[in-house]
C-alpha cells in the first residue's frame, strides 16, 4: 500500500517515515503538492527528531593508516543527501536550503541555511562544512562540504541528531548489521526453497 497524506488530517497527527526509499519518494512528492504549512515547530521537530527506519540509513567507514595499510576502525551511521530532502519534503513541505560556499586557504566551506515554514513561522539553522580543496572524495570537495553542512543543519532541526553520540550511533549500526545479517539469511533460504521447488517438478516430469 502506497503511503498517502491526509490534507485535512496534516496538521492534526504525527508522521513517521516509510521504512523503504519508495515509500518515502512517494509520500515526499505527495505532501510536497499540498504545501501544506498547519503545523507548529515543535510538531515538525517532534517528527524529525524520531528515529530514522534502518532502510533510509548507510554506513560510512572510519579509516586509518596502519603499517601501510588502511584500517577500518568503525563505521558511522548517517543520511545520504537526497533521502535529507526527501525526508524534508515529507515532514515540512516548503522547506528551503541555501548555500554561502567560500575558499579559505587549503580548505572549502560551505554554510548552509534551512528553512523550515511552520504554522506559527519561518525558522532557520546554520550549520558549516569543511573539505580540503584536495581531496578525492566523490563529487569533489565542494559537493562534499555542502553534504556534510546540510547534515549538521538537519541535525539542529532534530532529524539525525542522536548520529552524533557515539553510543546511539554505534548501537544503530548493529541494527543495521543484524537487519542485513536476517535478510541475507531470508534471500539464502528463498534459494534454497526455489531449488527444492525445481528439483521436485524435474522428479515429477
Amino acid at each position: 500500500m502506497n503511503p498517502e497524506v491526509d490534507t485535512q488530517n496534516y496538521s492534526k497527527s504525527s508522521l513517521h517515515l516509510p521504512s523503504s526509499l519508495r515509500e518515502l519518494r512517494i509520500a515526499a512528492c505527495q505532501a510536497k503538492s499540498t504545501q501544506v504549512r498547519e503545523r507548529t515547530l515543535s510538531e515538525i521537530i517532534a517528527d524529525l527528531s524520531k528515529p530514522i527506519p534502518l532502510g533510509l540509513i548507510s554506513l560510512k567507514p572510519i579509516t586509518k593508516k596502519i603499517n601501510n595499510e588502511v584500517v577500518v576502525l568503525k563505521r558511522v551511521p548517517y543520511i545520504k543527501t537526497y533521502i535529507l530532502s526527501a525526508i524534508f519534503d515529507y515532514i515540512c513541505p516548503g522547506w528551503e536550503k541555501k548555500d554561502q560556499a567560500d575558499y579559505m586557504g587549503s580548505e572549502v566551506c560551505v554554510k548552509t541555511t534551512l528553512i523550515i515554514h511552520a504554522s506559527d513561522g519561518s525558522f532557520s539553522r546554520d550549520a558549516f562544512g569543511t573539505e580540503p580543496v584536495s581531496s578525492k572524495a566523490y563529487g569533489g570537495p565542494l559537493l562534499s562540504a555542502s553534504a556534510q553542512s546540510f547534515r549538521r543543519a538537519a541535525s539542529l532541526f532534530g532529524l539525525g541528531k542522536y548520529f552524533y553520540h557515539d553510543g546511539t550511533a554505534q548501537a544503530t549500526v548493529k541494527k543495521i548489521f543484524a537487519q542485513s545479517q536476517t535478510n541475507e539469511k531470508n534471500d539464502n533460504q528463498q534459494e534454497r526453497d526455489y531449488v527444492d521447488n525445481l528439483s521436485l517438478s524435474n522428479y515429477h516430469d
